[in-house]
């Protein structure tokens, strides 16, 4: 029996290991949307800190689970949390891209604390994005590995769209304009006009709840949703259901199959029934 299967120790965690070759460069293999739903869970049910088992339980996911390593993966590489042995623990930034009063600044600042997202806005700075293959040929070209391009590709577009890289009018790649970062304990209660001011910041986050608007800002345009992939479509059905049992607190499980018999591409097939959790 190996150390990480012994019942009474916390799995490892903040690292997530791939059989494949290894990346010259940092990237998280789950975009900042999902990095901030488990860091939302962090701060409500732990208050900002916990257990690798707890955290997991949480989220109705296994601790041993790749699917568990991949997302506190991911929210350690955008700084949203720190990771020990046998602790996960929430940053400054992680408090406040849930709590709200700078949610925006910290999404900005969570994406380029990604190495693989800085050198590619550096390359692609206020233009339109490259097409697939392309992106992709500069994602080999900063140290991704050959095979691991497409799921880089994947999280950078999603992450970037997610923290407003993609600008709506334009369509250009660039970094949006931000305010600076007021951390809770720092935000001044007496001045008026502070208040004023930080309450225009947080004008996105009172129509939607944050996990409600960054599942609908992963909803890919009109003219890209006939090339949206049915696993893609799954997982953000799935993430979706997730989300609904988090805020409604009510018991059982949405599943999500795939039926792939009438698929015709084999880069897109998956095992008949598989279901995405």
């Amino acid at each position: 029996m190996s150390v990480s299967e012994k019942p009474d120790e916390e799995p490892q965690v903040g690292k997530v290991t791939h059989s494949r070759e290894k990346s010259k460069i940092e990237f998280p293999y789950a975009d900042i949307g999902v990095a901030e739903q488990l860091v939302t869970t962090l701060l409500n049910q732990g208050g900002g800190k916990a257990t690798p088992t707890q955290l997991a339980a949480w989220m109705d996911i296994s601790a041993n689970g790749g699917t568990f390593r991949t997302r506190v993966s991911a929210a350690r590489i955008f700084g949203f949390i720190e990771t020990s042995r046998g602790s996960i623990e929430i940053t400054d930034l992680g408090r406040d891209v849930v709590e709200g009063f700078s949610a925006a600044s910290a999404r900005v600042e969570a994406f380029l604390n990604v190495a693989l997202f800085k050198a590619l806005l550096e390359q692609n700075n206020g233009r339109i994005l490259p097409p697939p293959s392309a992106l992709e040929n500069q994602i080999v070209e900063c140290g991704v590995p050959f095979k691991q391009k497409e799921r880089a590709r994947q999280v950078f577009q999603k992450s970037a769209k997610i923290a407003g890289f993609i600008d709506v009018s334009s369509g250009r790649f660039v970094k949006p304009a931000t305010h600076e970062s007021i951390r809770r304990n720092d935000r001044p209660v007496d001045n008026e006009q502070d208040e004023d001011h930080g309450n225009k910041n947080r004008v996105e986050d009172t129509t939607f709840h944050p996990f409600i608007k960054g599942l609908l800002d992963e909803l890919p345009g009109k003219e890209e949703f006939s090339n949206w992939r049915i696993e893609d479509q799954a997982e953000w059905l799935q993430t979706a259901a997730g989300i609904f049992k988090l805020m409604s607190k009510q018991q059982g499980r949405i599943k999500v199959t795939v039926e792939t018999s009438k698929m015709t591409n084999p880069d897109q097939q998956c095992r008949p029934g598989s279901e995405f959790e």
